[in-house]
């Protein structure tokens, strides 16, 4: 999906919500390319911490069906979501929207966790990959990840 407006990342709500309640087997895990999943999904970071990350260069890790792991960081935080620097067509392709993008995974007693901070939304006129932020989403679907 392309947005039409890059003076104002993340100005959108692009997601989806499911009730979980009567399905079996699903994991809160991230997919690996090989199939198999790392790292629990442990829940979601706010926007704090989603600035925080922004102004300390924190090294963010997006991941997507299309074009898999790729580290980045965030340039640009907006209303609703935030920009990464992947570029649309190279790091990020189509079949990459709905992926994670994970701004902390730290390891307990052996085990790996990480907190979600959005989802791949789109890219704008200028190529720049545009994140839904999880607090938005949370804020807009009265859910909590």
């Amino acid at each position: 999906m392309q947005l039409d407006d890059p003076e104002e990342p993340g100005d959108h709500i692009d997601a989806a919500t499911m009730n979980l309640e009567e399905v079996s087997g699903v994991s809160y895990r991230y997919a690996l390319d090989n199939g198999t999943t790392t790292s629990s999904v442990q829940g979601s970071l706010s926007w704090t911490a989603i600035k925080d990350a922004e102004d300390s260069n924190d090294e963010v890790v997006k991941q997507g069906a299309a074009t898999g792991r790729d580290t980045c960081e965030i340039t640009a935080v907006g209303s609703a979501g935030f920009v990464v620097d992947l570029q649309a067509g190279s790091t990020v392709n189509y079949g990459d929207s709905g992926g994670p993008v994970s701004l902390k995974q730290y390891d307990i007693g052996g085990s790996s966790y990480g907190l979600v901070g959005g989802i791949v939304s789109g890219d704008d006129s200028n190529g720049n990959t545009w994140i839904c932020a999880m607090p938005a989403i949370e804020d807009e679907f009265d859910v909590v990840v």
